[in-house]
């Protein structure tokens, strides 16, 4: 499988929360990630996880376009436009 066709699955499988087919896309050796608050990751169970969660919740949707990518034999970079919305919470009053 080439890079662009490992991105393109695992993009995918992020759309549709389906954590199995992302599971499929992630490397078992170093691992890791960055998140969007900071909180740094390290390994492929404690990526999974964090997935697991945010697959759980409700309304959210991700569209993701490449932007540049460059590949080598050892090492491939992809730069991705993301366009990701998340609902407000809504707050019931007493």
């Amino acid at each position: 499988m080439t890079f662009r066709e490992a991105l393109r699955r695992h993009l995918q499988a992020i759309q549709d929360r389906d954590l199995p087919a992302l599971a499929d896309t992630v490397a078992e050796e170093r691992l890791v990630l960055i998140m969007a608050d900071g909180k740094l990751l390290r390994g492929r169970e404690a990526f999974l996880e964090a997935h697991r969660g945010w697959f759980a919740a409700k309304g959210w949707t991700l569209e993701a376009r490449e932007s540049e990518a460059f590949e080598a034999a050892q090492l491939a970079i992809a730069v991705l436009e993301l366009d990701y919305r998340d609902p407000p919470a809504t707050h019931s009053r007493s």
